[in-house]
């Protein structure tokens, strides 16, 4: 039989199912958003090793500084002439105040 050459995985947390189920395999090596590995599923993957990259282990402070090296930007992108009461435009304000950062922090997430 031939083997698969992929294996599609359909959600955030069916990965994190897979990293999780890590058999011990000869220079196995599984990978995911730190986020979602610190703040889901967390029983499931509690066995899960998080590796440091040039010395630098992931941490919300580690991504802050820019010390870690791998992140990901998300943007958040509107046109330039929406009138200010465009619902766009309010959410792209809200997200970019004080509120919305605490938001996001509360949540875990790394606010830059």
């Amino acid at each position: 039989m031939e083997p698969p050459k992929d294996q599609v995985i359909g959600s955030m947390i069916g990965l994190l199912e897979v990293v999780a189920e890590y058999d011990n395999s000869t220079d196995a090596l599984g990978y995911t958003v730190y986020y979602y590995l610190t703040n889901m599923e967390k029983e499931k993957l509690k066995n899960t090793k998080i590796l440091a990259v040039d010395g630098v282990a992931c941490s919300n402070d580690a991504i802050r500084s820019g010390k870690y090296p791998y992140i990901n930007d998300f943007y958040a992108v509107i046109n330039a002439d929406l009138p200010d009461d465009h619902p766009a435009r309010v959410l792209y304000n809200w997200i970019c105040s004080k509120q919305g950062r605490e938001l996001a922090e509360r949540e875990n997430y790394v606010a830059l």
